[in-house]
This record gives structure tokens, C-alpha cells and sequence, in this order.
């Protein structure tokens, strides 16, 4: 004790006053132990050398003019002590005075322990709550930045499957980061959140996953660069090649057909203002832009301004399918208004299909009453039939019925081959055609048996294009109306991907003109 005394409080005021006291306690009981206890006997003189509790081998023996108060063991008013960190366990002075046995010195030292273990306690509940406190939050930081990252992982996701430039400028922003920022500075921002990585223990993983999050954004602009920039002149040359060879393959003769003529007249800047202004609502507006006689008994179809937004490059919704569908009816019943000769064509609607389908297998009785629809109310007077087919809201499709050749054909801008719309389509004809046995309709055309079902054809055994396909995911309901635009005036369907912009902005000025112009007249 007196080695680890003297290490914490030597050179202080309490250091020289304790010491003193203690000696005298020493020299009294050592007195007491001598002489018997006897207080009339003499007591040692100062001039005794003693070796004092405190004294070291390395340390120079007291005078023996000693005496515990004497003023020169007194630090001087010049002199700088440090001032230890324990001192404050025996600092009052009164405390020390009052020491007048090794019993006394017990006591205060055990005094001293326990305040100091106190302390100690009290400091330690504190550190682990603020560690509790620092963990909590450190917990909640990284959950918020989990679940960020699986927000840009899913955008990747989305982006590597539509290959999107903007989905990728989308994740960017997340993290807010420049999509217009070159390379170089995603590197000057991973090397500043390196940085912080190694100088800030309590974000550790907060960067670790940020810095993984960047490196896989500078990887992700990289190959887009590659692809975009740095190969933008050759994949041009390549895919002008390409399209100039279907062109060539496709076109018969040097004139475009009327109707495809009309689709890709050139677009003018009246026009395209007009069609910008219907695609500038956004994608929940509620604003009417146009209203179509498109419902049951002419009643009028809402296309909505969330609609026309997706015209410009989205996903068509049945609005606009069975919209446009209506358009078509309409041109078709003026032209054969103009020329008795023609044939009229149907246009049923998307959700023909639909009720066929509502309990999963073909059901006749929840589409019977739907012939009533078609003009005179014989479907079999018609030359054509066409139905928009919704695949569960992820896929549009075309299902064509041309009764002169008795086929019933499937058009589908990704390859599917659509048998259950096919045979679905052949039994309605087969239960509707009962009600004609026995009339003016053709028993022949009234037999199934010698009708064709057609799948998707994308090339015929030369190679033509028969069915042209679409490059992304969004194009499909473009696609189908373009082929029953075409089909219904028996044009072929001389179009391709690399047109749809074109298309989709005259499809929009269709529906805003209510009117499909056509070529012909």
C-alpha cells in the first residue's frame, strides 16, 4: 500500500501531511511496544536515525533534526505537482489530522476503495448504456440502408432485364449521385467514403455496404458506357445494316401499303406538340383527356390522362386497346358504307376472352349473348373477326378469324403460339354456328373440322417475316393494334420494332382525332 500511496500522491500537500501523521503513529506505537505503554518514561529523541516507511534505497536518509510539521518538507509556493487522478479518494486534510491509529488508517483506506468502486460502477453503467445507446443506432442505420440497397438491387434487376439506361440513372439517384457524372468521379466518391470507412469504427458496415452499392454502379455505368458511347458508332452501322435488310426483305414492291403508309406518315411538329401534350399527365392522373362511344351500347370509354401517358413508351391498358379497336370499327364501317362489296370486319373487345376464360375452362354460356353485338347478328356473314387477347395483364396479343379461308390465326410479337385462344375460339364458332344450321350460312363454314388453327408464325421456309417482334417489354399492345389495323384491310404486316416511336405517336393522334384516317378514300 505504501509503495502505491506514494506512487499516486508524492509531491502533494495530502502527500507530505499524511506522511507526517503516519510517522508520528509509528513512533507512538513503537514507543508504547519499548517502554511498556509507560508515558512518564523518556521517549526517543528526534535525533534518532529511523528509516521511514516511506524512504527507498534510492532515496537520501531524513536529517535527524526531523519533526512532522516542520515547514521545509512543505512544497514550496513556486513548485508544480501533478495532480493525480485518485487524489480526490483522501483529499481532505481534516481526515488525515484525525488519523491517530493504524486502525483509523484501515477505515480510511477502506473508505477511500469503496468510493472509488462507486465511482467506478457508476462510470461503467453510463459506458454500457451509451454503447447499448451507439448499437441501437447503429442497428437502425444499417436495417434503412438494407433495405435501400435491395431497393437499388431490385432497379438493377429491372434495369438488366429491360436494359434501361434510365433504370440504372434511377439507382444512381438513390444514393444521390450525378446519373451525368463520368466514371472518374465515382471513383473520387468511392475513395472519400473509403476514407470514412477506415477512420469511422462505429459506420463500419454503413460503408462497407455503401462502398459495395457504388463499386457495383461504376461497374453497371461501365458496360452501359461501353455500350452506349464507346461502341454507339459501330452499334449504329450494325443495326442500320440490320434494318435495312429487313426493309429489303420485307418490301415486295416500292410503294408502302395504304394503311401502313398512313401509320408511318411522317410525324409533323403540330402533331407531335399535340402528342407530347397528352403524354405530359402522369402516370395516376384522373384528368380526361378524350371520350369514346367504345362501351356496351356505344356508351362512352374515358381514356384518362394516366393512360395517355403510357402511349409514349409504357404498357397499353384495355382503355386504350379496346379504344382504338373501337376506332377501327368505325373506319370499317365507312368503308364498306363506300364499297357494298366488302365484307365488314368485328372488332370484339379484350375482355371477350376474358368472360370465355372467367371460371378456367371454355364456357359458351358467358359469351353466347356476345354475337348479338356483331351486325345483322350472324358472325358468319363476317369476312373478318379480330379480338385483342390480355394475357393476365403482362401480354397483349392478336386473335384473328378470316372466314373466307376458314383459319383462325394467332399473332403474337414474342413467339407464343396462343392454342388455348385458338381452340377456344374454334368451339365458340362451333356452339355459335348451331344457331345457324339450316339457314343461307354454308354448312362447310359451319363445320369445324375443316377449319385451320394457325399459331404464331415469325418466318416463313424463305425467311419472310410473318409476325414481326418487339425488343423490349413494352411494345406488345402497339404491336397488336398495328396488326389488327393491318389484318382488317388485308395488308401485310410490313412493319418492325424500329417503328414503334412512329406508331405510337400516330396512335396517340388517332384516339385525340377520334378517327383512324383512311388511306384509301
Amino acid at each position: 500500500f505504501m509503495s502505491r500511496f506514494q506512487e499516486s500522491f508524492h509531491g502533494t500537500k495530502t502527500f507530505i501531511q499524511f506522511r507526517a501523521t503516519l510517522n508520528n503513529i509509528l513512533n507512538k506505537e513503537s514507543g508504547d511496544r519499548t517502554y511498556g505503554g509507560n508515558n512518564n518514561m523518556a521517549q526517543p529523541t528526534a535525533t534518532m536515525n529511523k528509516t521511514s516507511a516511506f524512504d527507498t534505497p534510492n532515496k537520501k536518509k531524513r536529517s535527524s533534526s526531523f519533526t512532522p510539521n516542520s515547514s521545509s518538507f512543505l512544497p514550496s509556493s513556486n513548485a508544480s505537482h501533478p495532480k493525480p487522478s485518485s487524489i480526490s479518494s483522501i483529499s481532505s486534510i481534516h481526515s488525515i489530522s484525525s488519523i491517530s491509529s493504524v486502525s483509523d488508517l484501515g477505515d480510511l483506506l477502506q473508505s477511500s476503495h469503496l468510493q472509488k468502486k462507486k465511482k467506478y460502477d457508476e462510470e461503467e453503467t453510463l459506458r454500457i448504456e451509451k454503447e447499448k445507446e451507439i448499437k441501437q443506432k447503429y442497428n437502425q442505420l444499417k436495417k434503412q440502408f438494407n433495405k435501400k440497397i435491395q431497393c437499388i438491387n431490385n432497379i438493377f434487376n429491372q434495369a438488366e432485364e429491360e436494359n434501361d439506361k434510365g433504370e440504372y440513372d434511377k439507382a444512381m439517384k438513390m444514393l444521390d449521385i450525378d446519373a451525368g457524372k463520368p466514371i472518374e468521379d465515382l471513383d473520387s466518391l468511392l475513395m472519400s467514403n473509403q476514407a470514412s470507412y477506415e477512420t469511422n469504427s462505429f459506420s463500419l458496415e454503413f460503408f462497407e455496404y455503401q462502398i459495395l452499392i457504388l463499386e457495383k454502379i461504376k461497374k453497371k455505368r461501365e458496360e452501359l458506357l461501353e455500350y452506349t458511347h464507346a461502341s454507339l458508332v459501330e452499334y449504329e452501322e450494325k443495326e442500320y445494316e440490320k434494318k435495312k435488310l429487313l426493309e429489303k426483305e420485307q418490301e415486295k414492291d416500292s410503294q408502302l401499303s395504304p394503311a401502313l403508309s398512313q401509320l408511318l406518315q411522317p410525324i409533323t411538329n403540330e402533331e407531335e406538340a399535340m402528342a407530347e401534350e397528352a403524354w405530359s399527365h402522369g402516370y395516376h392522373s384522373e384528368k380526361v383527356v378524350v371520350s369514346l362511344e367504345a362501351g356496351a351500347g356505344r356508351s362512352l370509354v374515358d381514356i384518362l390522362g394516366q393512360h395517355t401517358f403510357r402511349l409514349r413508351d409504357g404498357w397499353l391498358v384495355d382503355e386504350v386497346i379496346n379504344g382504338y379497336m373501337f376506332l377501327l370499327q368505325e373506319r370499317d364501317r365507312k368503308r364498306c358504307s363506300q364499297d357494298p362489296t366488302l365484307k365488314p370486319t368485328h372488332f370484339f373487345s379484350s375482355f371477350f376472352f376474358e368472360k370465355m376464360f372467367e371460371e378456367g375452362g371454355y364456357k359458351y354460356a358467358s359469351v353466347k349473348r356476345w354475337g348479338r353485338k356483331v351486325s345483322g347478328g350472324n358472325i358468319f356473314k363476317m369476312g373478318k373477326v379480330v379480338i385483342p387477347v390480355n394475357l393476365s395483364n403482362t401480354h397483349w396479343c392478336l386473335c384473328f378469324v378470316d372466314f373466307d379461308k376458314k383459319t383462325i390465326q394467332y399473332y403474337d410479337s414474342m413467339g407464343g403460339s396462343g392454342n388455348r385462344y385458338l381452340n377456344g375460339m374454334r368451339s365458340y364458332l362451333r356452339d355459335e354456328g348451331k344457331k345457324f344450321v339450316g339457314t343461307d350460312v354454308p354448312s362447310d363454314l359451319l363445320d369445324m373440322e375443316t377449319w385451320t388453327l394457325i399459331p404464331t408464325i415469325v418466318h416463313d421456309q424463305q425467311g419472310n417475316v410473318i409476325t414481326p417482334q418487339q425488343n423490349n417489354g413494352n411494345d406488345c399492345g402497339v404491336f397488336t393494334c398495328t396488326f389488327g389495323n393491318l389484318l382488317s384491310v388485308d395488308e401485310p404486316l410490313n412493319f418492325s420494332a424500329y417503328d414503334m416511336p412512329t406508331i405510337r405517336t400516330r396512335i396517340t393522334l388517332d384516339i385525340l382525332n377520334k378517327e383512324i384516317i383512311d388511306a384509301r378514300v
